[in-house]
């Protein structure tokens, strides 16, 4: 997970760390491109094809401890861990969480009430899901990151990333 903290006048607002969209090319590259996503938060801009090689991207896509070292490689303070739905709310957002067994996405964070979840998926964009829907749908993993000091800033924003506004 990646945090940029924003003070909001209205206390009832959610904490969301908005992330910009990398779409993934293939089903098997959701973890390269959710860790493209937290990268570009960070204001670190890598080609998704360059990440492809750093997660160790094969046919079955990418086992969660090489997102995590590949996120490392990059100066990311990563680790990875279980938590259970309940938990996900005191985590620094953005993170890269497991879903439905088969596919990362990155949680930009969960509304106070715990009515709405924030994520940024690799296959739609952003999207609200319910808070139910995460207890279903979580599988477990997630990863949490923050930003290095050293973290070089930089690399060239393509066209096929959408930032939010």
């Amino acid at each position: 997970m990646f945090r940029l903290t924003r003070q909001k006048s209205d206390k009832s607002a959610a904490k969301r760390s908005k992330t910009p969209t990398i779409l993934q090319m293939e089903a098997v590259e959701c973890g390269a491109a959710c860790l493209g996503m937290v990268l570009s938060y960070y204001g670190r801009y890598v080609p998704l094809e360059q990440l492809r090689y750093d997660c160790d991207v094969s046919r079955d896509g990418s086992k969660a401890s090489n997102i995590l070292k590949a996120a490392r490689s990059y100066d990311l303070e990563a680790k990875g861990f279980r938590k259970e739905p309940e938990e996900l709310s005191e985590l620094k957002c953005p993170a890269i969480i497991h879903w439905n067994f088969n596919h990362f996405v990155v949680l930009e964070g969960i509304s106070p009430d715990k009515k709405k979840v924030y994520l940024n998926d690799p296959a739609e964009g952003h999207r609200v899901v319910s808070y139910d829907t995460l207890e279903k749908k979580l599988y477990g993993g997630s990863a949490a990151y923050a930003a290095h000091r050293g973290l070089y800033q930089g690399g060239a924003k393509t066209q096929c990333t959408h930032y939010p506004t």
